[in-house]
């Protein structure tokens, strides 16, 4: 009884530290920022407080006669840690903003980051590390066999990380708020500590001193064998992270970039483990020579994911013929996704999976060691992790590729079974031939992997053809060209410009331009796309600089095949800065007259912190008085209660909010100003007739001031009682980053299968064309807004009315010599 209370316990506190995981990555992300590079040192933090804990109470746990008092000490530990850890993350926040305005290179701002992360996270995350160790000096005592025991404890505690993070990203924090996710956590913590230590108390775990030195039941291992096998676990963790890193970045182009794609993928890879350490529980510690079952393990894995390399261009196809093509539920996407992720990560994960039960059973000598040899085996595991995650996301794939990075690591994977296996036999003849063997294996995989499969897969249609392909550390871009049209396109097959979009793009950029109330000098442009809405800013000839924010370097690489953007990099007034836009604002003093953003859909991961009540109190901020701040809303991809959260977060912080269609589609334009909008007539007509503002505005068809004023929708009144009785979103709250991707309108945040969303005959675009009628259906008139108009009230009205009921724009092609015509 007692050691099943000991494996409950111990899979509630493997839940509850995914779960940690996932808040405390969001929370430090709105300190640090979403750019690769700060995700990473977070990561690379939490892990390394893995490795270091496991290490020191490895060490320290030997000399100890109540293991499971320092086990529930260490529960204890965490969850009291974690209640004040929001309190630490806002304290950073002020250091971080002072590192940002030092003049510093970015190497040692990175190290200021990781030093910032590491004193809020290295405490909790060494007492995480310590618990492994410490469980596995207490239930080997118990059980008398290493590696049955550690694999067994290994497949508990990562089946409790797989609960953790499907709890986590389905359900907790979308319900209860990251903060309130977290103290469900540190009641999970504690709650363990508090069992484990009344176990504890009632149970003698002294026992006689000869026990300390007595020999586990394996075979005498020279120093040669265990060195070989803490290599083998130190390259296992290398691959299985690069592995983790190089499918999670590959298969977004099948599952799209949404939150729970990140968290199906993990899931998907934690599965592969727990049930690696199982089957090395059941049956693999049977086996007369591990050594030649640790190579063999490392060989398969290798050639498992040559397999998935196959597997990979025909995703789609497979997935479908096993379930079904078409999409009826939330709950279909979710069975694509984990279908999809397991055919191409579970197999070789689940080998992968059994390395580190095997390595510690090789690796332990005595008992009275246990705990300093299974310290040093699980924090070398975790330290070849986290090389693997930075070394594969930031000098492999942007350096030699994801095809190449797949083959230097499955190389990797053969070349150490080949060195196992060889060191596990005498006879000359038979490591020679293993060797030649495993080398053919190598290269006959290798080579006959489809060439640039991982490129050639991202078109989702045949006719679209490749013109620009850069895999980088932040994310794959291309351009696509089909049908004289040009789109860009991430790696998960997302794009929302191009050529074509050039009639919503320059929408965009001038409606803020021209309803600002005076000449407006400085504008914060967030989220680059192609060009196209910063190119129509920086037509404005009041404009004395405009600050470009983009996360993605490659994304500007791309601009140059885009004709519709004026080559808007090379214009003087154009800065441009690598950076996200919460990050920015945070640690800017800069203050403008225009904030415009123009973020990715909405249901996109991580994008909803652009959409929180916290980012726009940070960007008015760095508002002039009379400064103006437009967000772009994507409609139909929420219901409309929750849509409307969206608009109240915005409304908290702007009280004078006014709603514009851009361009009569289903994209609703949010203005906010700190003063009611008054818009002077003659002046919006004398600016819309500069010559590149009536260029622009001749090529996507907006014909004069009375068409571009019929696009108006909400006045402040209609907004407020909009927003009325609904919660905004929130940093704490963020629930839309999980139920819009559930919502029919965005197609379940599916990019491949998007269009086969059905449920009884509706689809998503029907969705976006009811929202449409919504909003236009119970528009304002503009008429209240305008002054100066130089005639008649009923005139001008009429004017504008008569647009309202005209078909909203359409997008266009252009050819690039037609192009060169307006130049």
């Amino acid at each position: 009884m007692i050691h099943f209370i000991v494996i409950m316990v111990f899979l509630v506190s493997g839940a509850a530290g995914l779960v940690y995981e996932v808040v405390w990555t969001r929370q430090l992300s709105l300190v640090f920022g979403v750019t690769t590079y700060a995700t990473a040192t977070v990561l690379a933090v939490y892990m390394g407080g893995l490795a270091l804990g496991s290490y020191l109470f490895g060490r320290w746990i030997d000399r100890s006669d109540n293991p499971l008092m320092v086990y529930a000490a260490l529960e204890a530990g965490i969850g009291l840690y974690a209640l004040i850890l929001p309190i630490l993350f806002e304290a950073t926040q002020p250091v971080y903003v002072w590192l940002r305005h030092l003049d510093i290179s970015y190497p040692v701002l990175a190290f200021g980051r990781a030093l910032l992360a590491g004193l809020v996270l290295l405490p909790p995350t060494t007492l995480m590390g310590g618990t492994f160790p410490v469980l596995t000096r207490y239930w080997v005592r118990a059980r008398e066999k290493v590696g049955q025991g550690a694999g067994l404890l290994y497949f508990i505690n990562t089946t409790g990380a797989i609960a953790g993070t499907l709890l986590a990203g389905f359900y907790l924090v979308e319900t209860f708020g990251v903060l309130g996710t977290t103290r469900i956590a540190v009641v999970i913590n504690l709650s363990a500590a508090a069992i484990i230590w009344l176990v504890a108390r009632r149970r003698a775990t002294a026992r006689d001193t000869s026990a300390m030195t007595e020999e586990v039941d394996a075979p005498d291992l020279s120093a040669t064998t265990i060195r070989l096998a803490l290599i083998a676990v130190a390259v296992s963790g290398f691959t299985s992270l690069g592995y983790e890193v190089l499918w999670s970045r590959a298969l977004l182009r099948f599952l799209y970039n949404s939150t729970y794609a990140f968290t199906t993928m993990l899931a998907t890879f934690l599965m592969g483990i727990a049930l690696g350490s199982a089957l090395y529980t059941i049956g693999l510690r049977r086996l007369k020579n591990p050594l030649l079952v640790l190579g063999i393990l490392q060989v398969l894995a290798g050639l498992g994911f040559v397999a998935s390399g196959f597997l990979f261009p025909s995703l789609e196809e497979i997935s479908a013929g096993l379930i079904g093509s078409e999409i009826h539920s939330f709950a279909d996407s979710v069975r694509l996704m984990f279908v999809g992720s397991a055919l191409i990560m579970l197999p070789p994960t689940i080998l992968l999976g059994a390395v580190l039960p095997l390595a510690t059973a090789l690796s332990v000598r005595g008992l009275a060691s246990l705990g300093r040899t299974v310290g040093r085996v699980y924090s070398v595991n975790t330290f070849g992790s986290i090389v693997g995650s930075l070394v594969t996301g930031f000098l492999l794939i942007p350096y030699v590729g994801m095809q190449r990075t797949l083959i230097f690591m499955v190389v990797a994977n053969l070349t150490l079974g080949a060195v196992l296996m060889a060191s596990s036999v005498r006879s000359t003849v038979v490591r020679l031939v293993s060797i030649v063997l495993i080398a053919a294996m190598g290269l006959g995989s290798t080579y006959s992997l489809p060439p640039d499969f991982f490129m050639r897969s991202l078109p989702p249609h045949e006719k679209q053809k490749i013109i620009f392909y850069h895999e980088g550390p932040t994310d794959t871009v291309a351009v696509l060209e089909a049908f004289g049209s040009r789109a860009i396109m991430y790696g998960d097959r997302r794009g929302t410009a191009s050529t074509s979009s050039f009639t919503f793009n320059y929408f965009l950029g001038h409606l803020p331009m021209l309803l600002h109330p005076g000449d407006p000098k400085t504008v914060l442009h967030i989220c680059f796309g192609v060009g196209n809405s910063l190119s129509a800013v920086a037509a404005h000839s009041s404009l004395e600089r405009v600050d470009n924010l983009e996360l993605s370097p490659h994304v500007l690489d791309a601009a140059q095949y885009f004709w519709t953007n004026n080559g808007v990099l090379e214009h003087p007034k154009v800065r441009t800065i690598i950076d996200d836009g919460r990050n920015y604002l945070a640690a800017t003093d800069e203050i403008y007259d225009v904030i415009m953003l123009e973020p990715p859909e909405t249901f996109t991961a991580g994008v909803i912190n652009l959409y929180t009540r916290e980012f726009y109190e940070s960007a008015r901020e760095h508002l002039a008085a009379d400064g103006l701040l437009m967000q772009w809303v994507p409609t139909g991809e929420a219901p409309l209660d929750q849509e409307r959260m969206l608009f109240r977060a915005f409304a908290d912080v702007f009280p004078h909010a006014t709603v514009w269609s851009q361009g009569g589609t289903g994209v609703m334009l949010i203005i906010g100003t700190m003063e009611p909008l008054r818009i002077d007539y003659e002046r919006l007509a004398e600016k819309m007739q500069a010559p590149k503002i009536h260029r622009d505005f001749e090529m996507i068809g907006v014909k004069d001031p009375d068409h571009l004023l019929s696009f108006f929708r909400f006045d402040e009144a209609a907004v407020a009682e909009f927003v009325a009785n609904v919660e905004p979103i929130t940093d704490d709250r963020p629930v839309l980053d999980f139920s819009m991707p559930r919502y029919m309108g965005s197609g379940f945040g599916l990019g491949a299968w998007t269009l086969r969303a059905k449920i009884k005959g509706w689809e998503g675009w029907t969705i976006a064309v009811e929202r449409l009628k919504f909003y236009n259906d119970n528009r304002d008139p503009v008429l209240p807004l305008l002054e100066n108009l130089g005639e008649s009230a009923e005139v001008v009205g009429a004017r504008i009315e008569a647009y309202r009921d005209a078909p909203p724009l359409k997008m266009k092609t252009i050819a690039e010599q037609d192009w060169k015509r307006w130049e």
